[in-house]
């Protein structure tokens, strides 16, 4: 992680404006993410909070990562399988797509996407909930890209529940459509 710091200015504002350019080494490839974090500091050494911004370098658009399905919040049975859609899209095009467990238990997968890669791809993987797990798990989509970058996605949280307390039924239908 490199650090820069923009500017130190020693006079009494109270309103601020500063434009930053970074000079980016050629070796760096596109799509490399960038995080630029802004605060301030008065004389009295109180320091404002953080304001954050995300950046990649060049002119492509930062990777994104998804869980699609299930939504955070949804309930996993203990000893049984969830259904993951994943999705992921980067212009630097998508090598490996998957998933990080952690939590209640730790369990991750990926999936590797061979030439020709595509920009985007989505995808649905198990996962099997341990018969022992108990509490709530994280789960957190990744993808690494062609130039093997990685990025993370926003997860979701599941609630792990034992078959025990599980009063549901499945129910199944039979059903023809109008057209054989």
């Amino acid at each position: 992680m490199d650090v820069a710091i923009a500017d130190t200015i020693r006079t009494s504002l109270t309103s601020f404006t500063r434009q930053y350019s970074v000079p980016v080494p050629r070796d760096i490839p596109p799509g490399t993410a960038v995080q630029v974090i802004a605060e301030a500091v008065d004389g009295a050494g109180n320091r404002s909070s953080a304001d954050t911004l995300n950046l990649a370098v060049g002119n492509l658009a930062p990777a994104d990562v998804r869980i699609t399905r299930p939504a955070t919040g949804a309930v996993a049975v203990a000893g049984k399988n969830v259904l993951l859609g994943l999705s992921a899209r980067s212009g630097l095009k998508v090598k490996y797509v998957g998933y990080q467990v952690t939590g209640a238990f730790t369990a991750s997968d990926s999936t590797r996407f061979p030439s020709p890669m595509r920009d985007s791809v989505a995808l649905i993987d198990t996962l099997v909930v341990p018969a022992t797990a108990t509490g709530q798990a994280r789960v957190a989509a990744f993808m690494i890209d062609s130039l093997g970058l990685r990025s993370t996605g926003t997860g979701i949280t599941l609630t792990i529940q034992s078959p025990s307390t599980v009063t549901s039924t499945p129910a199944v239908a039979f059903g023809v459509t109008p057209r054989v």
